[in-house]
C-alpha cells in the first residue's frame, strides 16, 4: 500500500474503521457487489420518524 499517497486522517479510518456492523433493527438494507469473491458492500439504515 502506499501510504505517502494518503493523509493521516485517511490512513487512520483505514486501519480502524468507524462505524461498522450490523443494525439488528434495520428497516431497509442494500447490498452491491460479488460475494463470492470477497468483494461486497452490505449497507443497512434504520429510519426513525420523529412527530411533533
Amino acid at each position: 500500500m502506499f501510504a505517502e499517497n494518503y493523509t493521516d486522517t485517511v490512513m487512520d479510518h483505514f486501519v480502524c474503521p468507524r462505524n461498522s456492523g450490523v443494525i439488528n433493527n434495520a428497516n431497509g438494507q442494500g447490498v452491491i457487489g460479488e460475494g463470492g469473491c470477497g468483494d461486497y458492500l452490505s449497507r443497512f439504515r434504520e429510519y426513525v420518524v420523529v412527530v411533533k
